[in-house]
């Protein structure tokens, strides 16, 4: 058995779960009604996005521009960073923010949509790109869950026992190439 419940820590090993290094992310996106005939080439990252992600980190001014940080400001505290997608029918999805809790400590995060995250990323968004509209059509949170000291939580508790998740924000790029490998792995 396979158990990949990602940020679902009550009901299967909830002890294993209180006692490992899983965080989980709540994260805040927004979606703007459509654009009409105005098009986004691409996907859109900005400065907030560069110091948010690991991966920019080998860039020469990474430190430098980290070292610029508010330690106290909003889009620290919220981890909000502006992304710019453009949908099939013409919106503009807008995100993103993240507030982080223990895995014992899930639920402090809630069900509920921050208004002021949302208003701050739209305020910022607005400063980058003059869409036509930044009326808002959708409002909606997501959760997944992530390991603090490294990249995937992986347990045993038996021989026929497997459990897998915490891949955090790298789910649609690295689950498929990391499942075949687990799944080559368990049963070679």
């Amino acid at each position: 058995m396979i158990i990949c419940g990602g940020h679902e820590f009550k009901t299967l090993y909830p002890t294993v779960f209180n006692e490992s290094d899983l965080e989980v992310s709540k994260l805040q996106m927004l979606q703007t009604k459509p654009q009409g005939i105005y098009s986004l080439q691409g996907n859109i990252l900005t400065g907030l996005s560069i110091r948010r992600y690991e991966s920019f980190s080998e860039c020469p001014s990474f430190q430098k521009i980290k070292a610029l940080e508010d330690p106290n400001s909003f889009e620290k505290k919220y981890g909000v960073h502006i992304l710019f997608k453009q949908a099939l029918d013409g919106s503009v999805i807008l995100g993103d923010s993240h507030e982080y809790a223990d895995a014992r400590n899930a639920d402090d995060l809630g069900y509920d949509l921050n208004m002021e995250i949302d208003e701050f990323m739209i305020h910022e968004a607005k400063k980058i790109i003059d869409l036509p509209t930044y009326e808002i059509q959708r409002r909606w949170f997501g959760i997944y869950s992530q390991c603090k000291t490294k990249d995937i939580f992986e347990y045993s508790p038996s021989a026929n026992i497997h459990i897998v998740t915490g891949i955090g924000g790298k789910g649609m790029t690295g689950s498929g190439g990391f499942s075949k490998f687990n799944i080559e792995k368990i049963y070679a």
